[in-house]
């Protein structure tokens, strides 16, 4: 009589390096973990070099039908490195994921408490990035590709906050954002995938209140086998023991921008709107070719004829003369008389429009030809 199903349990670990100083324990589950003393982990002595810990647990069912039930987890860790100048605080994870076996296709949800990574130099500034209460939830459609497989997916950010403080401790800037939600798309035809990505949220960036923001963008007519190809070129080159160098990233990966060109790949931000204090703001813009050859990347002048670019750009007036009038230390620090001419002469000049309160402006470059607000300001040689 033949199993109903097949059991898999399955352990990820690493080796604890002694380099450096690493230290690692795990550790309970109990939200984002507060950073023990330095040079030493959160919960017990340091494991000695070259003891394995955790990266991830995983219990996966596999029926008859090649259906699959998997529950997996991360467990919480505290590691301190830099002679316990940088720490990282790890909460945990836990997740499921079901699907066919076989296609690849699934659906998975996942959650976290959070993490929180902080660094510094000895009497110098200190850096920290935490987020807390993480949530993933998706699907993936059928694919023999994880990386690049078409699907959807969600995650949900209580507070995202990338911060550096000042040696006395007294001051803070950076980002430090609240009710954070992202989602991505990826639709794929033959071997052409689009790929658009949303976030939206609310904060402030180094005391500045950010009522909220929302970003929307777009990968269209990516070339899948190329892009994979692409992926394990970096990640070899990356396994080298040597650091590689941008000349070398360069001329690695030259056939296969080439490759991309015919696809007539195109990137865009639909959207970034951002408002403070009632006003909002907005900024799109766009990017791609149009009837590129491979042949044209060794012609820049050529490839430039077969660009498109444009970009729209919208602001309450009041950001603008706050902006150019702030920082009395700054070279470019204006007073409010003075910024009121220089937008006077920009748009008698024909590079913004001022409409009330607001001002804009739009740029367009195609076939060579570079063109603000309808009027053509610059074209390439022998472009008419």
């Amino acid at each position: 009589m033949m199993p109903a199903a097949t059991k898999i349990h399955s352990l990820v670990t690493a080796e604890l390096l002694k380099a450096d100083g690493l230290v690692a324990a795990v550790v309970p589950a109990t939200g984002v973990p507060t950073p023990a003393s330095s040079g030493s982990p959160a919960g017990g002595a340091s494991p000695a070099g070259g003891s394995p810990i955790t990266l991830l647990k995983a219990d996966t069912t596999i029926g008859l039908s090649k259906q699959f039930v998997s529950r997996f987890s991360s467990p919480a860790g505290d590691w301190s490195f830099d002679q316990g100048r940088s720490r990282v605080s790890w909460s945990g994870l836990e997740g499921e994921s079901s699907g066919d076996a076989e296609t690849m296709a699934s659906r998975y949800s996942m959650q976290s408490p959070g993490f929180r990574f902080q660094a510094g130099s000895e009497g110098g500034d200190r850096a920290e990035v935490v987020m807390t209460t993480i949530r993933v939830e998706g699907d993936q459609k059928p694919s023999s590709s994880l990386l690049l497989a078409p699907g959807n997916q969600q995650m949900t950010v209580a507070q995202l906050k990338l911060l550096v403080f000042a040696a006395d401790g007294n001051s803070s800037r950076g980002l430090d954002l609240a009710d954070v939600t992202s989602t991505t798309a990826a639709t794929q035809s033959g071997d052409l995938m689009d790929i658009r990505r949303t976030a939206r949220g609310k904060g402030s960036f180094s005391g500045i209140q950010i009522d909220g923001f929302e970003v929307s963008e777009q990968w269209r007519r990516l070339h899948v086998p190329t892009v994979q190809t692409v992926v394990r070129k970096v990640l070899a080159i990356y396994k080298e023991d040597a650091p590689p160098k941008p000349q070398d990233m360069s001329g690695a990966l030259m056939d296969d921008f080439k490759a991309l060109l015919p696809h007539d790949p195109e990137y865009s931000i639909d959207k970034l709107a951002l408002t403070l204090d009632g006003r909002t703001g907005t900024l799109s813009f766009m990017a791609g070719l149009k009837g590129a050859t491979a042949e044209l990347a060794d012609n820049p002048i050529a490839l430039a004829t077969v660009a498109n670019a444009s970009a729209d750009f919208k602001a309450p007036r009041a950001w603008i003369e706050s902006l150019m009038a702030s920082g009395t230390d700054s070279p470019i620090a204006q007073s409010r008389k003075q910024v009121s001419v220089l937008l006077q002469q920009g748009e008698q000049m024909g590079f913004l429009k001022i409409d009330g309160e607001i001002i804009s402006s739009n740029v367009q470059f195609t076939r060579g030809k570079l063109d603000v607000n309808g009027k053509t300001v610059f074209s390439l040689p022998g472009v008419r």
